[in-house]
């Protein structure tokens, strides 16, 4: 009986193992997706879209500061932070602070998830 509970163990073990790098593997990938592309409006709406997606709804709270998220998005702080103005006064986006909104998803043009 003891053989058969550490197997199972075993199997479990290695389970969870490759649930997490398959979860590892996939934010890598589209971490590469994200970066890959070359102007920094592109790169936001496709982080934006991605968070969206994530949270399955429109609207949605990014748990990073807009430091974190300027260095995730390999950008300045202040040209993201333009960025964000603009496509609010573009009425594409709402946001406070780390709260988001999308308003008009399909007119993000980035080639988003």
């Amino acid at each position: 009986m003891p053989r058969a509970h550490c197997v199972s163990c075993a199997r479990a073990w290695w389970r969870t193992c490759f649930l997490v790098m398959t979860e590892k593997n996939r934010k890598m990938e589209e971490h590469l997706r994200l970066v890959s592309l070359k102007s920094l409006r592109s790169r936001l709406e496709l982080f934006l879209k991605a968070q969206s997606l994530r949270f399955n709804f429109s609207m949605f709270t990014v748990p990073i500061s807009r430091q974190e998220m300027a260095e995730h998005l390999h950008a300045d702080r202040a040209a993201l932070s333009r960025k964000l103005s603009r496509m609010k006064a573009e009425s594409l986006i709402d946001y406070h602070r780390n709260s988001f909104r999308l308003l008009r998803i399909n007119a993000l043009e980035s080639a988003a998830v």
